[in-house]
């Protein structure tokens, strides 16, 4: 979803269409769960009394393969994590940073904070509802990288940005990731069961089950069910594609820099980010201009700065 004139628009036209995105959204989400509720009409009607081990079976197997992860690899969270790690800073400057930009943002819940053993700049967050109680869907994620070489207000305006994706510039499918899984899950078995059915129309066993995988390998046969399975993971998938990204994160970079100023978080996005992003980001989220003021007209200087800034980096 493409904004006109961007990057020098108006932040209140990026929230405009973050609005958009969102409304799009949750019409495309309520397509998805009638088509999964009538997948599971034609199931119960067509499939269930004769497919119903074979069918459980496979719902499971499935959800396995589709369910998101709950932990980046190499991550501590912060009560276990080591001091070395940590960098510049201590346990309770950590807490004390997040909860800060917390209660700016209003928030009432207390994102987890983990620490990714890497020396990549990785910053990242999530925040799931009913099933938030599980730490690692309600976090916040920074690499032990970013640990030692962010100063304090840098660090505060990485943490403004993920809270604003937290709390503010949240979407739908990051909140409810668990409920695409299930609903991928879900449409894969009935297809699975249904082309199964044209093998066995008076149903089967599991052992039938794995017969039928291998005469459909034998004969080749197998890698098209799996690219049809898949097709249906992209089908399910495309209706929850909202296309703001570029919109979203030029906003919470501009929400980070309200809090904590544009030179912390300039610094930070140049830290954060690989070389072929640093002038990209930077420009994008500083020549937004706020509601009302009279876009910015960029003449060259920016890029010429950025790429001085980076070489003495």
């Amino acid at each position: 979803m493409s904004v006109e004139g961007y990057p020098l628009v108006p932040a209140a036209s990026l929230e405009a269409v973050v609005r958009r995105a969102a409304n799009t959204e949750r019409m495309r989400a309520g397509v998805l769960l009638l088509i999964v509720l009538a997948a599971l009409w034609s199931w119960l009607t067509l499939y269930a009394d004769h497919f119903l081990g074979t069918s459980v079976g496979l719902f499971v197997f499935t959800l396995w393969l589709y369910w998101p992860e709950g932990e980046a690899w190499e991550s501590h969270h912060l009560d276990d994590v080591d001091a070395e790690l940590l960098g510049r800073f201590s346990k309770s400057q950590l807490r004390d940073a997040i909860d800060e930009v917390r209660r700016s943002y209003g928030e009432k819940e207390h994102p987890n904070i983990f620490v990714v053993k890497t020396t990549m700049p990785i910053a990242m967050t999530r925040n799931a509802d009913i099933i938030n109680w599980v730490r690692s869907w309600n976090a916040v994620w920074i690499s032990s990288h970013l640990l030692t070489v962010l100063t304090e207000d840098e660090l505060k305006s990485i943490f403004a940005h993920e809270m604003c994706h937290y709390s503010k510039h949240t979407t739908f499918w990051g909140r409810y990731f668990y409920v695409h899984a299930l609903c991928c899950a879900v449409l894969v078995t009935v297809a699975y069961i249904a082309a199964l059915d044209w093998f066995f129309p008076t149903g089967g066993a599991v052992g039938a089950v794995i017969m039928t995988m291998v005469i459909l390998s034998a004969l080749g046969l197998f890698p098209l069910v799996m690219l049809l399975a898949n097709l249906v993971v992209i089908g399910a998938s495309s209706l929850t594609e909202r296309g703001d990204s570029q919109a979203i994160e030029s906003l919470c970079d501009f929400e980070g820099a309200k809090r904590y100023g544009p030179i912390a978080m300039t610094n930070a996005l140049l830290k954060v980010s690989t070389r072929s992003e640093i002038f990209q980001r930077v420009v994008e989220a500083f020549t937004v201009a706020d509601e009302g003021a009279e876009p910015r007209v960029d003449d060259g200087s920016d890029g010429e700065e950025l790429q001085a800034a980076a070489a003495q980096e």
